[in-house]
Formats: C-alpha cells, sequence, structure tokens
C-alpha cells in the first residue's frame, strides 16, 4: 500500500484490492498518514490523549 501511495499521483485509481471494506479503511489511514502526517500523528495521540486525560480529571 505504501509503495502505491508514494508511487502514484492524486488522480490515479486505488487498486481493486484496496477499494472495499478493512482494505479500504487501511489504505485511507495510509494515505492520510503520506498526505497529511502532521493531521494524521497529532489524530492519534489525540485519540489515546483525550480518554487519559478525562480518566485523570475524574479521578482528581
Amino acid at each position: 500500500m505504501r509503495v502505491w501511495v508514494r508511487a502514484n499521483d492524486a488522480e490515479a485509481t486505488v487498486p481493486e484490492r484496496f477499494a472495499q471494506g478493512r482494505q479500504a479503511f487501511a489504505m485511507a489511514l495510509v494515505k492520510l498518514e503520506h498526505d497529511r502526517p502532521a493531521q494524521f500523528w497529532g489524530g492519534l495521540l489525540a485519540f489515546f490523549a483525550i480518554p487519559c486525560l478525562a480518566l485523570h480529571s475524574l479521578l482528581r
């Protein structure tokens, strides 16, 4: 997947393998990581940090 994302332009068609199901979700994540790395890593950090901060404030 990563090789395809890096090798092709934005207008290229997605390979049939990655067009449906879980593979499509994985393809979207790889493409997001490649195109917008700050948004990807920030979202991943927030995915874990927000519940931890909420739990910390509740237990305080």
